[in-house]
């Protein structure tokens, strides 16, 4: 597996309970009474709450039913979150399919991780056909909107030719984009085509500067290649 195909693999979602969610469900006043009153922003921010905290059944299906309310009034986060709970089948009985379902319904409405997983999904090809061209198509959009991620993805499938030609050059200059954005796999993988000149022409300093912030950022093979480029230049 090259580069950091293995990391597209890796199935991602919303992390229920994000504090970012939570913070701002529990800070705002009367938010279970604007959810029942028909606020979907309240029933979505109600729901995170819930799950963040939920260590009984009934609190469980009180925040899927929350998240269902807010996804019938086109929640974009609200369909991204059902998404992942099927996906992962967290706290409800796992269902590939629905969580597309959600995942293209909050995609339509601009939700860039909803495409990023879209993308990642049709990559794989495990629950559902694989269909590189979608993918690519997915992470197009995603990246449009800013997804860093879509752009590291974007990176590998034109190194790999996956729904696409092959094309080095613009697989390292989607790379590069992650990086400036500060995304580790971004980083790595900038070092590394600057190691052994993928799209680009070789130079070790570079790839040690890119190893180097991908490294600070916890990434373990980023920290492999600079040692051994160290002992080596």
């Amino acid at each position: 597996m090259t580069l950091v195909e293995r990391d597209i693999r890796r199935v991602r979602g919303l992390e229920i309970g994000d504090q970012a969610f939570v913070v701002a469900a529990l800070e705002r006043p009367g938010h279970q009474a604007a959810a029942e009153s028909g606020d979907k922003n309240a029933q979505f921010e109600l729901a995170i709450s819930l799950l963040s905290k939920a260590a009984a059944q009934d609190e469980r299906t009180e925040a899927i039913h929350w998240l269902q309310k807010a996804a019938e009034q086109d929640h974009p986060d609200a369909l991204y979150a059902l998404g992942s709970i099927y996906l992962k089948g967290k706290y409800i009985k796992k269902d590939i399919l629905r969580a597309v379902v959600y995942y293209d319904k909050s995609a339509e409405l601009g939700n860039s991780n909803a495409l990023e997983m879209l993308g990642v999904l049709y990559y794989q090809g495990n629950e559902i056909k694989r269909n590189f061209n979608k993918s690519l198509l997915y992470f197009k959009k995603a990246a449009s909107l800013g997804n860093v991620n879509a752009y590291n993805y974007l990176g590998i499938m034109y190194m790999l030719g996956y729904g696409t030609g092959i094309d080095k050059k613009e697989g390292f200059d989607q790379f590069m984009m992650a990086a400036k954005k500060r995304n580790k796999d971004g980083e790595y993988n900038t070092g590394r085509n600057y190691e052994y000149g993928n799209g680009v022409d070789v130079n070790k300093e570079k790839a040690k500067h890119w190893y180097n912030l991908a490294a600070q950022k916890g990434h373990p093979d980023a920290k492999k290649h600079l040692i051994q480029l160290n002992r080596s230049y």
